[in-house]
C-alpha cells in the first residue's frame, strides 16, 4: 500500500488560477513536517488508507479528513498538532450518518473545524471540536437546499460560508451562516459586471470579515465569478473553460 503523507510548511502556496501551473519551486525552500502518515494515524491501529486535503489554522493546528482501512472502515475527520490527535467526526460508532463528504475540511483559530457528511439521501454543513457537533445547515431541517457541501469558517468568529443547490435551481449558491442566520452571497441568476448572469458558484473561503472569495461560472465568455452579500470585486478572470474567483465583502 502507498504510504500517504499530510505535512504543514513554514511555507504556504495557494493557487489562485486554477488553469496553469507554476514552476515548482526547489524543495531546499522548505521545512516540511509529518502531521499523519500510514501507519499511525490516529492511536497507532487505524492505519489511514487515504487521506483529505489538509487545512492549517494560525496556531498550527491541523485538520483533515481520513479513511481507515480498518474493518470496518471508517471515514473520520481529525484535528492534528504534531503527534496530538483528536478525532471530531466518525462514522462508526453513530447512525446519523452515512459518510464524510470528500475528506473536505476548514479549521479556524479556536480548533474548531467544519466539513460535511451524507445523511440518508440528504447532506450536513456540521462544526466541531472533539465533543458534541453542532448542525450548520441540514437538508433534512433545511428544505430550502437540496445539498450543502464544502464550508469554510471563520478564523477568528463562527461564521460559515458553505455550496447549497436551492430548491428549484440546477446550479449552486454560496451562503453564510452566522447565528442561525442564512445569507445568500451569490448564485445562480446574480449578474457580476464582465461576467454576466451565474450558473454555479463553488470553493468558497471566509475570512474573520465575513468577506468570502470563491469560485463562479457566468454565461459570458471568459471566466465567470460570485459575489457575496454586497458589491462584487472581481480578483482574476480566465478563459472560458476555466473558472473565475471573486472576492466579496459584506
Amino acid at each position: 500500500m502507498g504510504r500517504r503523507i499530510v505535512v504543514s510548511a513554514t511555507m504556504i502556496l495557494a493557487a489562485v488560477a486554477v488553469c496553469s501551473v507554476p514552476p515548482a519551486a526547489a524543495q531546499g525552500q522548505y521545512h516540511f513536517t509529518v502531521i499523519a502518515n500510514n501507519p499511525g494515524c490516529p492511536g497507532g491501529n487505524q492505519d489511514p488508507v487515504s487521506t483529505g486535503a489538509p487545512a492549517l489554522n494560525d496556531t498550527g493546528q491541523t485538520a483533515f479528513g481520513v479513511s481507515t482501512c480498518t474493518s470496518p472502515a471508517d471515514a473520520q475527520v481529525i484535528r492534528a498538532n504534531i503527534g496530538e490527535y483528536t478525532k471530531i467526526f466518525g462514522i462508526q460508532g453513530q447512525s446519523t450518518y452515512s459518510s464524510q463528504g470528500e475528506l473536505r475540511v476548514s479549521i479556524n483559530n479556536d480548533g474548531t473545524v467544519a466539513f460535511y457528511a451524507y445523511r440518508g439521501t440528504g447532506t450536513a454543513v456540521l462544526t466541531g471540536s472533539g465533543g458534541a457537533l453542532t448542525t450548520i445547515a441540514d437538508t433534512t431541517v433545511n428544505t430550502q437546499f437540496t445539498g450543502v457541501f464544502k464550508p469554510s469558517i471563520h478564523n477568528n468568529a463562527s461564521s460559515v460560508a458553505f455550496v447549497a443547490t436551492p430548491v428549484g435551481q440546477t446550479g449552486d449558491a454560496i451562503i453564510r451562516e452566522s447565528g442561525g442566520t442564512f445569507t445568500t452571497i451569490a448564485g445562480p441568476g446574480s449578474v457580476i459586471t464582465g461576467l454576466g448572469t451565474l450558473v454555479s458558484t463553488a470553493q468558497p473561503i471566509i475570512n474573520s470579515g465575513g468577506t468570502v472569495l470563491f469560485a463562479a461560472s457566468g454565461d459570458q465568455a471568459g471566466g465567470l465569478v460570485y459575489t457575496s452579500g454586497g458589491a462584487a470585486t472581481v480578483v482574476s478572470t480566465s478563459s472560458p473553460w476555466c473558472k473565475s474567483y471573486i472576492r466579496s465583502s459584506p
